[in-house]
């Protein structure tokens, strides 16, 4: 098996069994995503926009058709899709994650899929937030 397809079962042993002591592994797998490939910076409140590009993943993940995502992308900007404005932001997050291979699309960027290291950073990301969420209380 490709090292990369058991990264995600190595840093969830790693959590379960180190909760501890596996942030610092965890960041520097995200930190390659972060600043590597997307090419985003540590200034502002890039939690934020990492938590935002989680939800995008999710909603990509899924098997769901459009008219489910589009929904799912309203709830998450809190905002109308049917707004050209939105929808050509969820668009252009969705043409960059496809341009740094995260997603992959055919005819049309709304049914993109994720790519191998789109699965990998998803996962990456998901267990942060858990993390995160840990700590939150």
């Amino acid at each position: 098996m490709d090292i990369l397809k058991k990264l995600p079962h190595y840093m969830k042993y790693i959590i379960n069994t180190y909760p501890d002591g596996c942030e610092d592994i965890l960041e520097d797998c995200l930190e390659e995503f972060h600043y590597e490939d997307l090419g985003l910076c540590g200034c502002g409140c890039p939690e934020e926009t990492y938590e935002v590009i989680r939800k995008i993943l999710n909603i990509q993940s899924s098997n769901a058709k459009w008219e489910i995502k589009q929904q799912q992308f309203s709830e998450l900007c809190n905002a109308d899709m049917d707004n050209a404005n939105y929808s050509g932001l969820i668009q252009f997050v969705l043409y960059i994650l496809d341009d740094k291979g995260f997603l992959e699309h055919g005819s049309s960027i709304s049914s993109a899929w994720l790519t191998e290291k789109g699965k990998i950073y998803l996962d990456l990301l998901n267990m942060w937030n858990e993390i995160r969420n840990k700590q939150k209380g």
